[in-house]
């Protein structure tokens, strides 16, 4: 049970970055009037069947020029668009630098992939920024693109599993799906900027047992049942729940792992990083939150440079709560919060960036 719900977590997350890859060819990431015409000039020439040998294009004196003007071009190739016109702010990129958007997607020493590991464009949930970039690339300012897939940890009898809960994301994607035949039960209208998953923990089976353990002892002290009944269904009511806790730590590993690769290899862009952030979101659960757990995220998103942060929902406003969903998080429960490389491919489709 432990691996098929780890892979309908993928499979899920695989429909998603076909999908951005798909609404990519004809849809603007962002929302400027910029942005929306650079799309609709690149599909007119994908339409007309009109190609570009960019690799050999890439670099001469002709696309320097291009590249050196501070004039808006009526191009749409990302080999002549200097990165600075699609909002880089960068700091190690400048107007003279002279790097084309079509540099931007190479696989290697791209400078998306140097950007991302700086440290000032962190989500800070705190402030209600979940994603701070500006460029088109990874801004994801027009909310088409971006998704929020939520699940919830189950425990049943000896494993833990993922329930599929609901998908957030835009008109567009929703289309998408039913396109390539697919839809995402419980899905709902609702576009956002970012790309996440977010897994809801909630032991509700240690709570049950307390229950039981409780009424086993008022039904003993009324006399109407054996005294060595209640002890009895406490100690097994009990041991599911903390044998299932044990687990979390190398169960939510192993998610993160399965997502952190799938979206490097599969997400919707060649540059994408995986992982940029990982939360964890606690009303008022002191349990989950514990040194295994809490050292077992710190540690993992050290050694793939995520940044990881603990909040308490109290401390969030209602804004950002709702925006993910977790306004509604029961007490004594968190959320864990992976957010993912927002980063798309603005190539056209074309096979360049190598």
């Amino acid at each position: 049970m432990i691996q098929t719900s780890i892979n309908s977590v993928i499979e899920n997350l695989s429909l998603c970055s076909k999908s951005i890859r798909e609404l990519s060819l004809s849809e603007s990431p962002d929302v400027s009037f910029e942005s929306k015409d650079f799309k609709r000039k690149q599909l007119e020439i994908l339409l007309i069947g009109g190609h570009i040998d960019v690799e050999t294009f890439s670099g001469g004196d002709l696309t320097t020029s291009f590249l050196r003007s501070s004039e808006d071009n009526n191009f749409g190739h990302v080999a002549i668009i200097n990165l600075k016109k699609i909002g880089c702010d960068f700091n190690e990129v400048t107007f003279e630098s002279e790097i084309s958007v079509l540099d931007s997607h190479k696989k290697k020493n791209s400078v998306c992939n140097k950007c991302i590991s700086n440290r000032k464009k962190e989500s800070d949930l705190s402030k209600g920024m979940i994603n701070q970039f500006t460029c088109w690339r990874r801004g994801q300012t027009s909310q088409k693109f971006g998704f929020l897939l939520k699940y919830e940890l189950e425990s049943r009898h000896d494993n833990l599993g993922l329930k599929h809960k609901n998908t957030h994301c835009s008109r567009e994607m929703i289309s998408s799906f039913f396109r390539n035949r697919v839809m995402f039960s419980r899905t709902k209208r609702e576009s956002k900027n970012y790309m996440a998953i977010t897994i809801d923990i909630n032991l509700e089976g240690e709570a049950e047992s307390n229950n039981v353990s409780e009424l086993n002892e008022l039904l003993s002290q009324q006399m109407l049942v054996s005294k060595n009944m209640p002890l009895k269904i406490s100690s097994n009511s009990n041991q599911p729940a903390r044998e299932h806790k044990k687990k979390i730590p190398e169960f939510v590993k192993s998610i993160l792992q399965r997502i952190h690769d799938e979206w490097q290899l599969d997400g919707p862009s060649r540059n994408s990083t995986g992982i940029t952030n990982i939360f964890l979101i606690k009303n008022g659960d002191k349990g989950i939150d514990g040194s295994t757990f809490g050292n077992m995220l710190q540690s993992f998103s050290n050694r793939i440079n995520a940044h990881f942060e603990s909040y308490e929902l109290g401390d969030l406003s209602k804004n950002t709560t709702d925006d993910l969903s977790v306004s509604n998080l029961s007490s004594g429960s968190s959320t864990l919060c992976i957010i993912l490389d927002t980063i798309v491919d603005l190539t056209g489709g074309e096979d360049v960036g190598k």
